[in-house]
C-alpha cells in the first residue's frame, strides 16, 4: 500500500487498473455507453441520388418548356421510366432520382395543365437533390473508438445499419454512506444528526456517467457492521464508493473494514486539499474508493478523480478535462504542501474569481461554484492575471 502519495500518482495508478469486459447492445441500450470499436461505413449514405422536395423531375434544360409528366415516383419505389427531352416525373420527398433528370423544380414552382402537362414558373435556385454519399462515403471512420455515445451518434449508427455497436459493459456502482450522525433526508432529523447528502450526490453524479447504481444505505460506525455490507455489495459491483470513516479517528473503522471484507488497499491518502484521506483498494472482481465524509470533499474527490476511472472503466477516451483561464485577483494560501482544488466562479470576460469558502463542510459554496482552480502544490501565491488550470463542474 502507498501513503501520502500525489495527485498525479494516484491518476496513474488508478486508471492503469481500469478495465471492464466488453458487450454488444441494442441500439436501445446504447446511450452513454463507450463505444469500443471503429465504425466504417459499409454502403454510401444516402445510397442513391435522392430529391429533396415534393416536386417534379427533369433536365434543366426543358424547363423553359411545356413537360409530359411520364410517372410519379413515391419513397421507398424504383423510377421505372428514363427521363428524356421536355419529359419530368413527379417526385416526393427522398424519392430515387429517375435517370437521365437533373434537377427538381418544387411543385409550389409548377403549373399543371391538364394533369399530364405542367409547367414550371421559374428554374429552381439548387438541383434540390441529395446524392449518394454526400452524407457519408463508403468506407468512412465516422465513430471512432472510445466515443461516449449520444443521441446523435446513435442515430447515425441506425442510418449506416450498425444496430448492435460493441460497447463497454455499463459500470454497476455501489454506494455506502457511514456514520452515527447520518440520517436520510426524508428521516426526522434528531438533536446532533445531519442529513445525509452524500450518498445522493454519489448517486447522481454516478448516473450522470451512464451507471448502474445501487445505494446501501447509512452503516453505524461499526466495523463489523460495515464489513458486512461491503462483502454483499462487492458481489454486486464492479465499483464501491463508501463515503466518511476514512480518516484517522476512532471510529473510522472503513480502512480495516476494506481489508477484512477481501480488497488490496492500494494507496490511502493523496496530497490534496479537499480528499487528502481518500483510499483505493481492489479485489478480484471489484474497486473502492474509501472517500472522506465532508460534502464538499466527497463532491471534489468524484470530479477530479473518481470520474476519471469511471470513464476509463468505460474504455472512454479520456479527454483534457481542464481549461487554461485568467484569474481576475490575486489569490494567497496559508500553506502549500498540496494541490488545492478552489471552487471559483466566472465573470463575462470568462476570468475565475474564488468563491468565498470555509472549508469542506461548506456544501452551498458548490451552488455558487462554477469550477475548480488548480492550485499547485508549492506555490503560495498566485497574482491577478495569471494563467491557470480550471475544471468546469
Amino acid at each position: 500500500m502507498e501513503k501520502n502519495i500525489s495527485f498525479a500518482r494516484a491518476q496513474a495508478l488508478t486508471q492503469r487498473l481500469a478495465a471492464l469486459g466488453l458487450i454488444r447492445v441494442p441500439l436501445t441500450q446504447a446511450q452513454g455507453r463507450v463505444l469500443r470499436e471503429d465504425i466504417y461505413a459499409a454502403f454510401d449514405t444516402p445510397a442513391f441520388d435522392r430529391s429533396t422536395m415534393d416536386g417534379y423531375a427533369g433536365r434543366r434544360v426543358d424547363l423553359k418548356n411545356l413537360l409530359s409528366v411520364i410517372e410519379t415516383i413515391i419513397a421507398g419505389r424504383n423510377p421505372q421510366k428514363k427521363i428524356t427531352k421536355n419529359q419530368c416525373a413527379k417526385i416526393m420527398t427522398g424519392a430515387p432520382m429517375p435517370q437521365g433528370a437533373d434537377c427538381v423544380a418544387p411543385i409550389e414552382q409548377i403549373k399543371s395543365l391538364d394533369g399530364q402537362t405542367v409547367f414550371c414558373n421559374a428554374a429552381p435556385l439548387t438541383n434540390n437533390i441529395q446524392y449518394a454519399g454526400t452524407d457519408i462515403k463508403k468506407g468512412t471512420l465516422f465513430l471512432k473508438k472510445g466515443k461516449v455515445l449520444r443521441s446523435q451518434d446513435i442515430a447515425v449508427l441506425a442510418a449506416t445499419g450498425n444496430f448492435k455497436p460493441l460497447v463497454s459493459r455499463a459500470v454497476r456502482i455501489g454506494i455506502i454512506v457511514s456514520g452515527n450522525e447520518l440520517v436520510e433526508p426524508f428521516s426526522k432529523k434528531g438533536k446532533n444528526k445531519i442529513f445525509n447528502s452524500n450518498a445522493y450526490q454519489f448517486y447522481a453524479q454516478a448516473q450522470s456517467l451512464g451507471c448502474g447504481v445501487k445505494y446501501y444505505g447509512i452503516a453505524k460506525d461499526d466495523l463489523k457492521a460495515i464489513v458486512a455490507i461491503l462483502r454483499r455489495a462487492k458481489k454486486e459491483n464492479d465499483l464501491l464508493l463508501i463515503c466518511g470513516g476514512v480518516s484517522m479517528g476512532d471510529y473510522d473503522f472503513v480502512p480495516q473494514a476494506v481489508a477484512a471484507a477481501g480488497f488490496k488497499i492500494i494507496f490511502h491518502k493523496i496530497k490534496i486539499r479537499p480528499g487528502k484521506p481518500l483510499l483505493f483498494a481492489k479485489s478480484e472482481k471489484c474497486f473502492c474508493f474509501g472517500v472522506p465524509g465532508n460534502p464538499v470533499s466527497a463532491f471534489v474527490v468524484f470530479e477530479t478523480l473518481i470520474k476519471e476511472f469511471i470513464l476509463k472503466l468505460q474504455g472512454a477516451d479520456l479527454k483534457k478535462n481542464s481549461r487554461v483561464m485568467t484569474l481576475a485577483k490575486t489569490i494567497i494560501r496559508r500553506e502549500a504542501k498540496h494541490l488545492s482544488w478552489m471552487p471559483v466562479s466566472f465573470d463575462k470576460n470568462n476570468a475565475v474569481s474564488p468563491v468565498k469558502y470555509y472549508g469542506s463542510g461548506h456544501l452551498s459554496v458548490l451552488l455558487k461554484a462554477q469550477g475548480l482552480l488548480e492550485f499547485p502544490s508549492g506555490v503560495l501565491k498566485l497574482n491577478k492575471g495569471a494563467k491557470v488550470n480550471v475544471r468546469p463542474i
